[in-house]
């Protein structure tokens, strides 16, 4: 499982950042197209052809506007205003020329757009002058909407050039009135600006296109967040279960993980197995100790009341004047010992269980780490039990020396139990990998292949060698095991190297 998440972190293609990254990415590039869009609609909708063919559809109506304007017809200009907004769609108004460049206010049917800026409201520039003079239309964007047109109306009608490109921009001479002569001989007078305001405007039509293009980013958004609250609910509701006391209960994950959410239910069903195999282990190690207890005690017991029974005799005998029956102080004296022998027993088991304590404590970095010469902590455990010593010289390692002590004392203590006459072997070496490799060996009965898991287990005992009569509470091997683990080995049994009867333990560190 480690190895499959480990697989699943590198997998950036698939995990849930590359997702969300990906998503806000396209939704910034859709957003910039749209908008990029939507400006080249509105830039495109009212080009210079669709302008030019606006004011040749309006140049008909040139000779009836100056016609009534002239004669002073409002009912005319009105009627042939109205004919021409239904014409070209659009609004439409005549502003009379005023002295100057000032131009009076709107006559005819329309007033034009609300909010939109008006001819009238400020005096032609010189320059606009001389472009409605040469006959080409006065153009004005406001913003994305369609543009505002004017077209300069002469006493003979409209006259307008075919083509924008060709508009003289440049500031008019000091001195134009031989040309404005020429062109009002030409055209006539210039007597007003009509203008025209098209209906039709894109930003309907752009605003459909952003709603749609929106809804195409959150129809593709929804799929991921769908997938997220959904993944997101259901861990919710494996944590409220857990948290309710349902140790059995597991986050569902695909069988195998693709992003950040699987492996966060990958680890929460890891630390629900954890947290379940501490309960479990828990409530058997309470089990166990209760069983392991009562054993000592109910001995204690039973030699306390004989104990008693006995003080009594003697306590007669001496007021009888009679001697002490050396029997009784035999007896006395093996009571004692007994007792002795329980209460030692019931000892180590609470030192076994505060050391296990620690070691749970150990795997936070509880531990008290040292320099640790492997061949003196071999000799010194090795001395108490007899054993052979074969260890290379000049081995450090780091570790918790009382532990480490411990560990090679419960192993000695083990394999001297299975043979106490026998030869008993300690070995340290380093090997390739550069990890410390600790043997011990006995030539004892040796440990059933079925059994080489379950010794170190809490209260594991072999039937014959590790029986309770020959020492131990049943917390070497597993106290072994968790010393390996809390320095971060393992430990293991296996048979010997040369075949013969006995069982060999290995911890790697």
């Amino acid at each position: 499982m480690c190895s499959q998440r480990t697989i699943s972190r590198h997998r950036l293609g698939t995990s849930l950042f590359a997702r969300i990254y990906a998503t806000f990415v396209v939704a910034v590039l859709g957003f910039a197209a749209l908008v990029g869009l939507l400006v080249w609609i509105a830039a495109s909708s009212w080009n210079e052809q669709r302008v030019l063919e606006l004011v040749e559809r309006a140049r008909a109506s040139g000779q009836p506007l100056a016609q009534a304007l002239l004669n002073h017809d409002e009912a005319g200009l009105q009627t042939t205003v109205e004919a021409l907004e239904q014409q070209l769609e659009a609004h439409v108004a005549v502003l009379p020329r005023l002295r100057g460049r000032r131009l009076g206010e709107p006559l005819g049917a329309s007033r034009g757009r609300d909010g939109r800026p008006q001819f009238h409201e400020h005096p032609l520039t010189k320059t606009e002058i001389h472009q409605l003079r040469q006959g080409h239309p006065l153009v004005r964007r406001p913003g994305l909407g369609p543009p505002s047109i004017a077209l300069a109306l002469f006493e003979r009608g409209f006259e307008v050039s075919d083509s924008l490109e060709d508009v003289d921009f440049a500031e008019p001479e000091a001195d134009t009135r031989p040309k404005q002569r020429a062109l009002d001989r030409e055209h006539g007078r210039l007597i007003a600006v009509v203008t025209i305001d098209p209906k039709h405007s894109p930003l309907r039509r752009l605003l459909s296109v952003g709603v749609l293009l929106l809804l195409a980013l959150a129809g593709g958004a929804w799929p991921l967040a769908r997938s997220l609250t959904s993944r997101l609910d259901k861990l919710e509701r494996s944590t409220r279960a857990l948290a309710d006391g349902e140790l059995s209960h597991r986050a569902e994950i695909a069988n195998e993980p693709h992003d950040e959410v699987d492996r966060l239910a990958v680890s929460f069903n890891e630390m629900a197995d954890r947290l379940d195999a501490l309960m479990t282990g828990q409530r058997t190690l309470l089990a166990n100790v209760s069983h392991e207890l009562r054993t000592p005690i109910a001995r204690t017991k039973v030699l306390v009341e004989i104990l008693a029974e006995r003080i009594e005799q003697i306590q007669a005998a001496e007021q009888r004047d009679e001697g002490i029956d050396p029997e009784h102080l035999a007896r006395l004296e093996r009571g004692f010992t007994e007792m002795q022998e329980d209460l030692d027993e019931v000892e180590a088991l609470i030192k076994d269980l505060l050391t296990s304590g620690r070691l749970e404590l150990g795997r936070d970095g509880s531990l008290a780490l040292e320099p640790v010469e492997l061949a003196d902590l071999c000799a010194a455990a090795a001395a108490r039990f007899a054993a052979t010593v074969e260890c290379e010289q000049g081995i450090e390692l780091q570790g918790d020396r009382m532990l480490l002590e411990r560990l090679l004392k419960n192993l000695l203590a083990n394999a001297r139990r299975a043979c106490p006459d026998g030869s008993v072997v300690i070995r340290g070496e380093r090997d390739g990998a550069g990890k410390i490799v600790i043997e011990v060996e006995d030539d004892g009965p040796g440990v059933p292949p079925d059994q080489r898991t379950k010794i170190f287990e809490p209260f594991a005992r072999l039937d014959a060698a590790r029986a309770r009569d020959q020492g131990g509470v049943g917390l070497g091997l597993y106290l072994c095991r968790q010393i390996a683990q809390a320095h971060g080995g393992s430990i293991w049994a296996e048979p010997r190297r040369d075949g013969n009867s006995g069982a060999r333990f290995v911890c790697v560190l």
